[in-house]
């Protein structure tokens, strides 16, 4: 994946938001997330309302007022000395027949007017070069260009917005006829407020919506989410160095506790628990915020540090980086202390940046997460929806990543792998 010289960006406005939630609206979306993250299925009991007030840190009158919600919305059922249980989950569909029983196939679905939004904090996404920004904007035109080209009919149209707030997208929304929305975030971790406020609009439409998101824990319930697999991406790194005959291996990330770090990790340290006769650290460090750009290469420094001060015999002769940004750094290092890559160790990222490595010489064995394909996978879900007349729903399509194979891995050192 080619990418753009970067540019300096001073300052980033916030999000501006409008009224904000109510007690009840609140606990609502708690009360999701506590599904969610319970991984309750349909028949689970709920616990008692004082317990679950005291869990969500709010009183048993609003946990009753939000409970006969959701009663109403046929969500939960509720009965004397049975407590509540849960009877869906929430944005789930009901039993409908698929259109792939039907004989229909997504790319032959044609639509009438779609909605693409991109919820952006800066109101010039171009012109913003971080790799967040260019990574998501190569999937949302990817969605884009195969809703133009397959699914969408003669006379209809695809209406495009860029929104920064909560009152953007709704008078992009009610001043638009649409049947089905396709929306892009742009940073998820910063905008929590924004993705509660906006669930409550979206859950409201009545039309088929689906999230394309790269790397956040988006609560799946708001609607199809479509993002990488992160968890192959960890498991594509140990196995590559495991079939390269590394039998010490470590993993480089930050210390953010970022959904896209923790998958990756789970991802690589399950692909080594049961291989015999190896070890694997998890090294995670602090890097100042102000940095910006120099953030995760700050990181891939302290990493090579650490390493480089590990006794010799302990060292881990294979190394994954969460992202590129951080193995550039990791390998900057290396070159100004004679450590040779690959002969003295062997060490791969991920994204694929190849326009950030390609001026420093680094051939970097890297990790592809298929932005293209995630663009063309939201627009087919969307297709899909629509033809089979639900709204939103808690699908997660996940596209598996690619390895690409460049000059920074190879096989284990003879006498120290």
């Amino acid at each position: 994946m080619e990418v753009k010289p970067k540019k300096d960006i001073k300052e980033r406005p916030t999000l501006t938001l409008e009224a904000p939630l109510s007690a009840a609206q609140r606990v609502e979306v708690a009360i999701m997330e506590w599904i969610a993250k319970e991984q309750m299925q349909p028949g689970a009991t709920f616990p008692p309302q004082a317990k679950l007030a005291a869990v969500l840190k709010t009183s048993p009158r609003v946990i009753q007022q939000v409970m006969t919600s959701l009663v109403r919305r046929g969500l939960v059922d509720r009965r004397p000395g049975a407590g509540s249980t849960l009877v869906r989950i929430p944005g789930s569909p009901h039993a409908e027949e698929s259109i792939r029983s039907r004989g229909i196939r997504p790319e032959e679905v044609r639509l009438g007017n779609v909605g693409l939004v991109f919820i952006d904090e800066l109101k010039e996404l171009e012109a913003d070069d971080s790799d967040t920004y260019r990574t998501k904007w190569i999937s949302y035109k990817a969605a884009e260009n195969a809703l133009r080209q397959t699914h969408i009919r003669e006379g209809a149209s695809l209406r495009n917005q860029t929104c920064q707030n909560i009152s953007e997208l709704k008078k992009f929304i009610h001043k638009s006829d649409i049947e089905g929305l396709l929306i892009q975030w742009s940073h998820q971790e910063s905008s929590a407020r924004f993705a509660a406020e906006s669930r409550f609009l979206l859950e409201s439409l009545g039309i088929p919506v689906v999230n394309l998101t790269l790397s956040s824990a988006t609560n799946p319930y708001l609607s199809n989410l479509v993002q990488p697999d992160h968890i192959k991406i960890g498991v594509l790194a140990a196995t590559h160095l495991l079939e390269l005959g590394h039998k010490r291996l470590a993993m480089v990330h930050s210390n953010e506790n970022r959904y896209f770090e923790d998958n990756r990790w789970e991802g690589f340290d399950w692909s080594l628990r049961h291989a015999a006769g190896v070890s694997v650290q998890r090294l995670g460090f602090d890097s100042p915020r102000d940095l910006d750009d120099a953030y995760w290469e700050h990181i891939g420094a302290q990493a090579f540090a650490t390493w480089m001060a590990s006794p010799v015999a302990s060292r881990a002769t294979g190394v994954f980086c969460v992202n590129d940004n951080t193995a550039i750094g990791f390998i900057q290092a290396a070159r100004e202390n004679g450590v040779r890559i690959p002969e003295d160790l062997s060490l791969l990222g991920a994204d694929d940046f190849i326009g950030l490595c390609a001026p420093l010489g680094i051939q970097l064995t890297s990790i592809d997460q298929q932005f293209e394909e995630i663009g063309k996978l939201a627009a087919e879900e969307l297709a899909r929806l629509v033809a089979e007349g639900r709204n939103a729903c808690g699908r997660i399509s996940r596209v598996a990543p690619k390895l690409i194979l460049r000059e920074t891995t190879g096989p284990a050192p003879k006498l120290g792998g």
